[in-house]
């Protein structure tokens, strides 16, 4: 399904210490269920094995995947190349950085005017190898990969264990208050919280946000399968809602929050409705095409597993409704 035509494509930044797990989330995301294009970007392919039944056929510096993906070698022009993915009409771009770099410059490049449009910063998710906490090596380097991010996926928690998972957690905490820090085993996240534009067949402009027809726990739409590490809050509502109240929104989550996404109705917005993306502390308001329908103001919350509060978030979106 091609990207549609006056939004822009939404770009995560996936870094994380060598050994972490990168190339597992990755192949994760490739091979899952969600009929999206995506193109990846990667410093070298000798650094991303891609696994061996996605791969279709090699030209030059991209890799054609048997799900019409595509992974291409990321050039020395970060700008240059990232723009030139768009060729590839993908739904979603996925930019590994090296194990070894320092995001905090490409996250900067990617905020630049030349992607304003075409390319829009996602998110950052670092993938932490929880068996190497509290005492990572390169420190520095670890403790900088995870201040950029705006989600810290902290794997093998199967190698770990409970205990080592805490101390690591309590790591990352000390170090940076009010981390998004979400538990994995073999990358294993639902796609919903790596990838924005995962969306139910037929929905596009609205991803994983709940269909009228939803069962809740019981339906078996795309990308609403339970998963026991996390819980999901549905809220829908006829009134506008403030622009700027929303946006400020996302500095008072709580850090059990990993990502908000859906379809609201704005007070004083050109085109009445707008796509709401939010990832840890940030949320974004994308106007939609004159043309997308209306209807109730709808989002989905994705959170720790019995971290959400029904009530404080009814609450706190409530109060970014605008005044009548």
């Amino acid at each position: 399904m091609p990207a549609d035509p006056g939004l822009e494509v939404p770009l995560t930044l996936l870094t994380g210490f060598l050994g972490a797990g990168k190339t597992t989330v990755l192949n994760r995301i490739l091979s899952g269920d969600h009929g999206l294009r995506v193109t990846v970007l990667v410093n070298d392919f000798g650094d991303l094995d891609i696994a061996e039944e996605l791969v279709a056929g090699r030209s030059g510096d991209t890799i054609n995947l048997t799900n019409g993906c595509v992974c291409c070698s990321l050039k020395e022009d970060l700008a240059s190349t990232v723009l030139g993915a768009l060729a590839q009409a993908p739904d979603h771009l996925l930019l590994e950085a090296s194990g070894v770099a320092d995001p905090t410059g490409i996250a900067t490049t990617l905020l630049a005017p030349v992607f304003a449009g075409r390319v829009r910063l996602d998110g950052v998710i670092c993938v932490t190898d929880a068996c190497l906490l509290p005492d990572p090596p390169e420190p520095d380097l670890v403790l900088r990969q995870l201040m950029v991010s705006d989600l810290v996926l902290l794997n093998k928690a199967d190698l770990a264990g409970p205990a080592r998972m805490a101390a690591a957690s309590e790591w990352i905490r000390t170090r940076l208050a009010g981390a998004r820090i979400v538990p994995a085993r073999h990358g294993d996240v639902p796609l919903p919280v790596l990838l924005s534009s995962l969306a139910p067949p037929g929905e596009r402009a609205l991803p994983v946000a709940q269909p009228e027809d939803c069962a809740g726990e019981a339906c078996d739409h795309p990308g609403h399968q339970a998963h026991p590490a996390f819980d999901t809050w549905y809220f829908r509502n006829p009134a506008q809602f403030d622009a700027g109240r929303l946006e400020a929104l996302g500095a008072r989550l709580p850090p059990a929050v990993y990502r908000v996404k859906g379809v609201v109705n704005l007070a004083g917005s050109g085109t009445g409705t707008a796509l709401l993306q939010g990832v840890g502390r940030r949320i974004r308001l994308e106007p939609l095409p004159a043309d997308n329908p209306g209807g109730n103001s709808r989002l989905v919350v994705i959170g720790a597993a019995g971290g959400l509060d029904p009530d404080w978030l009814e609450q706190a979106f409530s109060d970014c409704l605008a005044a009548n």
